[in-house]
């Protein structure tokens, strides 16, 4: 997901959808990006069929590739501490809801902006409890070994340790 992710944004971005260009480098990328995943109806994007879905509606096919844009430096770079923070947190919650239905590809997205934040200095992203602790994980392993039980408990005990009761 992670590199096929990444070669299909930057083609489309200078191709067939070069507005990808103007949006992800306006100075309020990051703030809109978050924005859409927060206010977005997670059980009604996930029941509408990408093949079926309308100008008003999105898909999980348009969320995965917005967990990607939220990961891009052009997006957390625009955004203040407590968003980047909110955004690492409804990754978490997000990532957890979609492996509970059993609907790996669509976590692929949560987990691996889950990642992107993590794996970025403290100073930047903020600080984690002591208790949340995430393994090293490459995108490429997500691809080529899916999501078994170990990372359904690392994505569940990174909830417990943000104490997530509900979606940020």
């Amino acid at each position: 997901m992670g590199d096929f992710i990444e070669v299909g944004y930057k083609a489309a971005r200078v191709g067939e959808v070069s507005i990808l260009s103007a949006v992800d480098t306006s100075p309020d990328f990051g703030t809109n990006v978050l924005r859409w995943l927060t206010e977005l109806d997670l059980a009604r994007m996930a029941s509408v069929k990408c093949s079926e879905v309308s100008d008003t509606e999105c898909c999980w096919m348009h969320y995965v590739v917005v967990c990607h844009m939220a990961g891009l430096d052009s997006a957390l770079k625009t955004t203040d501490l407590s968003s980047r923070q909110r955004l690492f947190k409804l990754a978490v919650w997000d990532a957890d809801y979609f492996l509970s239905r059993e609907e790996t590809l669509v976590a692929a997205g949560p987990i691996r902006l889950m990642y992107v934040i993590y794996d970025k200095p403290e100073s930047f992203r903020g600080a984690l409890p002591h208790a949340l602790v995430l393994p090293p994980f490459s995108v490429r392993q997500s691809v080529l070994l899916g999501f078994g039980q170990d990372t359904r408990s690392v994505v569940a005990a990174a909830k417990a340790a943000l104490g997530l009761t509900q979606r940020p």
